[in-house]
């Protein structure tokens, strides 16, 4: 990912692209096997089963793949962005809602000071996050 004041490496790791990128004093780190990639995988499964599951780890990984076209909109409105890498989620704040939890692969926010879950949550930054600014 390139943008204003932004830094990025990507590198193969047993198959797995790995992307470390620094953006204004904001580090975020993320692993991810390509969809692409994983759809192919699914497609040449002859178990239905499994089959299924990598199906369903193609669609959790287009959600994360989708937010990355975010991540620098949400940096340049000036929000803090955050990720917690063991928990597979950002923190964005400050926001007029307090801190909000964003789990890309689920599409899930979590407001925190309410303790409300919000399903679409992609679409929910983006009409209440990015357009509020």
């Amino acid at each position: 990912m390139i943008g204003a004041g932004c830094v990025s490496f990507h590198w193969l790791v047993g198959g797995i692209n790995v992307c470390y990128s620094q953006f204004l004093f904001v580090n975020l780190k993320f692993n991810y096997m390509n969809s692409n990639e994983l759809r192919k995988q699914a497609e040449s499964e002859e178990n239905d089963l499994k089959a299924m599951g990598l199906y369903t780890k193609v669609l959790r990984e287009e959600r994360a793949e989708r937010f990355e076209n975010y991540k620098d909109k949400l940096l340049q409105a000036g929000y803090n962005l955050t990720e917690f890498e063991a928990q597979g989620k950002f923190t964005i704040e400050p926001t007029k809602f307090g801190i909000v939890d964003y789990y890309p692969k689920s599409n899930k926010v979590l407001i925190r000071k309410e303790n409300k879950w919000i399903n679409g949550g992609l679409r929910w930054i983006i009409g209440s996050l990015l357009n509020e600014r």
